[in-house]
């Protein structure tokens, strides 16, 4: 992701935040994406927010909704390595983006790589990256 502006994260804690599920992706998922998103769901329900007291509600949408998260799936991966990332949109919002063709590439469910980074973006919203350096020798998105 090109670094010309900075984002800042405009997003309020205390409101349960509505995730726009929209699948750009030309490659089959290996599921259905309503079952996809009805899974997401019933997990942040049932074992996320009890846990971490971060509830959501994920919809299906075409594309980004306005004041809403996002989660969009997309063929190939824009960061080397990515299976799946969040980040934050221009209007400084989560959105996570998950791979499909790179995920499956790299012989992974689709499913694993969106729970994954659902749940990362529910818990920390404004982290995008974590630093190790010790293990990998670089920083990685993850």
């Amino acid at each position: 992701m090109a670094a010309n502006k900075t984002i800042f994260g405009a997003f309020n804690q205390g409101v349960i935040p509505t995730i726009a599920c929209f699948n750009q992706a030309k490659t089959p998922l290996g599921v259905d994406f309503d079952d996809l998103i009805a899974a997401m769901q019933d997990y942040v329900t049932k074992f996320v927010a009890p846990v971490w007291g971060t509830p959501a509600r994920l919809i299906k949408t075409n594309g980004f909704r306005s004041g809403a998260w996002a989660m969009v799936f997309l063929d190939n991966a824009d960061e080397p390595g990515a299976l799946a990332y969040h980040d934050l949109t221009p209007d400084g919002l989560p959105v996570a983006k998950v791979f499909v063709k790179t995920t499956l590439d790299d012989k992974q469910l689709v499913s694993v790589s969106a729970s994954h980074e659902l749940v990362e973006m529910l818990v920390g919203p404004r982290y995008q990256y974590v630093d190790q350096r010790a293990e990998f020798g670089e920083h990685v998105r993850i």
